[in-house]
């Protein structure tokens, strides 16, 4: 049963070759204002362009229809990383800009946004874990050079006894040569008066 011509405002339908095609107007863009318009072809008949129009309007109407979008996920997350910079310190912002150069972009980095869903993530997460890591384990590395630093200064992880730690806070490098064992290191104290015993 074909459907009568209707005219309803906001919403054209009609022929294009041998398929039918609609336009729908949409509320207005919130930022810029302009008009927004929905635009699909390809239909058999007039009555799946006119099926598909409504169900459309509705849900729009309702705040469920969701506008298509050509942006790809590369796109969004460097919209993302740039309003994100002024919000994070400057170490967080790289890690984030460089897990997403490193595991995102190169593998669905070129797909429409739009297009991204639970199934997709999850084997993207699958892909990775799989695959090892991309990005160079950089804060591991960074952390076992100052462990071993600190180990290599506090002679192995040991305290240094007294002695030393009176030797490193000599002034000078006569007073450090000078204060060590031996008669020279002897006289040396018994002018500084360090030899006196209570």
């Amino acid at each position: 049963m074909s459907t009568p011509k209707r005219r309803i405002p906001g919403i054209s339908v009609y022929q294009r070759g041998a398929t039918w095609s609609y336009r729908l107007d949409l509320a207005p863009d919130p930022l810029t204002g302009k008009r927004q318009r929905e635009n699909r072809g390809g239909f058999a008949t007039e009555d799946e362009a006119w099926d598909a129009v409504l169900k459309s309007k509705a849900a729009h109407d309702a705040g469920r229809q969701v506008k298509r979008s050509p942006r790809t996920v590369a796109a969004f997350m460097a919209e993302w990383l740039e309003t994100t910079r002024a919000e994070v310190k400057a170490t967080t912002y790289q890690n984030y800009a460089d897990y997403t150069r490193s595991y995102v972009v190169p593998i669905i980095g070129g797909r429409p946004l739009q297009e991204i869903k639970v199934p997709v993530l999850n084997l993207l997460y699958r892909r990775l874990l799989d695959s090892g890591r991309l990005k160079p384990d950089n804060n591991t590395k960074m952390y076992e050079y100052w462990k071993a630093r600190k180990a290599s200064n506090d002679g192995g992880g040991r305290a240094r006894p007294r002695s030393q730690k009176l030797a490193a806070q000599r002034s000078t490098p006569h007073e450090r040569r000078y204060s060590g064992t031996g008669a020279a290191g002897s006289r040396w104290r018994s002018r500084r008066g360090w030899n006196r015993r209570p």
